[in-house]
């Protein structure tokens, strides 16, 4: 359900700066990081925004979902061989979990390093 307060402007303010073209929600969900889903559209679950210390880090996490969803973590085309596996894994007899494991690692790498210059070009 939407959060209606202060915490719910400033995240919109924050992430029109960042993402004029995105989406952005606080939402009282059961979720332990901000989510970017695919067309634009993240999800700041209520829990994130206590945890985090300050205007920069709510910029960073936002950021790094949006991140996500321009680089197209998990709606693109396979680039590696342990992305291959992850799209063949439900074929396999036993999917090799330590693959999945290294490419959100490597997504999660390629989506702070976005963040990092977006927020730095933004704010």
């Amino acid at each position: 359900r939407p959060l209606a307060t202060g915490l719910d402007s400033e995240v919109k303010e924050l992430g029109k700066l960042l993402a004029p073209e995105m989406s952005f929600e606080v939402l009282d969900v059961d979720h332990d990081k901000v989510i970017g889903l695919p067309g634009g559209f993240v999800v700041v679950p209520l829990k994130v925004l206590s945890r985090l210390k300050g205007r920069t880090e709510l910029a960073l996490a936002l950021a790094h979902a949006v991140g996500h969803i321009v680089l197209q973590h998990g709606v693109r085309s396979p680039r590696t061989d342990s992305e291959i596996l992850i799209y063949i894994a439900p074929h396999l007899p036993m999917p090799p979990m330590s693959s999945l494991g290294a490419v959100q690692k490597l997504n999660d790498v390629e989506a702070a390093r976005f963040a990092a210059q977006l927020v730095k070009s933004r704010l």
